[in-house]
């Protein structure tokens, strides 16, 4: 559902591509076929901030734009993005819409519905989440690349490192994804 979403961006194909970064130890045949602004890339370490880190060592434009693959971007996902960097931010934190498989809310569920990706209150405390986040690429050659072994809250801990030493932080209701609770 991501990759079919982001082949539908608004956003014209030729200035952007879509790194695939398949966080697994074993390679393996997948079931579809990739486009032509489309790369796929294996990372074997079983951490998800080395397959962030790899897809931004390889990316070759200047603007990273970050998203899980349980989500589904916006049709204006990138261009929103790209808009707010190319306003002045150096970092987007885009909106998160939450989808839920279960009524009643599990407690887990409830978590992340009330506190766990409320990215306008994030971005005012000079953070993000990676679900959703867009970067100028000179940040992370800048501040260095995120921790390749953390479990969770790297993208909390390097946020936080890049506004506190004066990246300009953004939030944009207009770069969305849903992502699942």
């Amino acid at each position: 559902l991501c990759l079919q979403a982001l082949r539908k961006q608004r956003y014209p194909k030729a200035l952007y591509e879509v790194l695939i970064i398949v966080n697994e130890e074993q390679i393996r045949e997948l079931a579809f076929s990739l486009a032509r602004n489309e790369k796929l890339l294996w990372q074997p370490e079983h951490h998800s901030y080395a397959a962030r880190n790899l897809g931004i060592q390889a990316a070759r434009g200047s603007i990273i734009a970050l998203t899980d693959s349980d989500t589904v971007p916006d049709s204006r996902w990138i261009e929103a993005g790209v808009t707010e960097i190319l306003r002045g931010a150096d970092l987007v934190a885009g909106h998160i819409d939450l989808s839920f498989q279960r009524i009643p809310l599990t407690p887990s569920g409830s978590y992340e519905k009330y506190f766990g990706f409320d990215q306008a209150w994030n971005a005012k405390r000079g953070r993000s989440v990676t679900a959703n986040l867009f970067a100028r690429k000179t940040l992370f050659e800048d501040y260095s690349l995120f921790n390749n072994t953390a479990l969770t809250g790297e993208d909390f801990e390097w946020t936080s490192r890049v506004t506190g030493s004066g990246a300009f932080l953004v939030y944009s209701l207009d770069a969305c994804v849903t992502h699942p609770a």
